[in-house]
C-alpha cells in the first residue's frame, strides 16, 4: 500500500531511470563474471568450518538451487505486480548488492572448504557454470543477503 504525500501521484520512472538501472545491471553481470572467472583462477586454500566438520554431508544442492530459483521468480512475479514503478530501483539495488559482493569475493582469499560437494550440476545450471556460477565466490552468500533487499 502505498502513502500519497499531499494527494498528487507518484510519478512513472523515466526512461533515464530505466537506462541507469539497466546499465548499472548489466555492468554487475559483467563484472560478476569477470571477478569469478579470476577468483576461480586462483590458488586458494580450501576455507575451514570446524562446526560444519562435524556434521553429516548431504547433498542438498538441488533444493537450494531451484528454491532459490523459485524465490527469485516470485520476488519478480511480486515486483512486476504490485511494485512496477520501483522496478528501476529494485533492479539498481539489486546490482550495487552484486558489486559489492563481488569486492568481498575478491577480498577474500578463500577457497570452498575440501570436502565441498560440486555446485550447480543440476542439467539447468550446468550450462551457466562457470559463466554466471562458480564453485569458489561462497562469501558472502547471495541468497541470504538478497531476500533483504525485498
Amino acid at each position: 500500500m502505498r502513502v500519497m504525500v499531499s494527494g498528487e501521484p507518484e510519478a512513472r520512472p523515466s526512461a533515464f531511470h530505466w537506462g541507469i538501472s539497466l546499465a548499472l545491471f548489466a555492468l554487475s553481470l559483467v563484472v560478476f563474471n569477470l571477478f569469478g572467472k579470476h577468483h576461480g583462477s586462483l590458488p586458494l586454500k580450501p576455507g575451514v568450518d570446524p562446526l560444519f566438520g562435524l556434521l553429516p554431508l548431504w547433498d542438498w544442492t538441488g533444493l537450494l538451487s531451484y528454491g532459490y530459483l523459485a524465490f527469485l521468480v516470485l520476488a519478480a512475479a511480486v515486483s512486476l505486480r504490485w511494485e512496477r514503478d520501483r522496478l528501476p530501483y529494485i533492479l539498481a539495488a539489486i546490482s550495487l548488492f552484486v558489486l559489492v559482493r563481488n569486492v568481498f569475493i575478491v577480498s577474500t582469499p578463500v577457497g570452498p572448504p575440501a570436502d565441498m560437494l560440486p555446485l550447480y550440476t543440476h542439467p539447468l545450471f550446468a550450462r551457466m557454470r562457470g559463466e554466471l556460477f562458480f564453485d569458489t565466490e561462497l562469501f558472502f552468500s547471495g541468497h541470504t543477503g538478497l531476500p533483504f533487499l525485498y
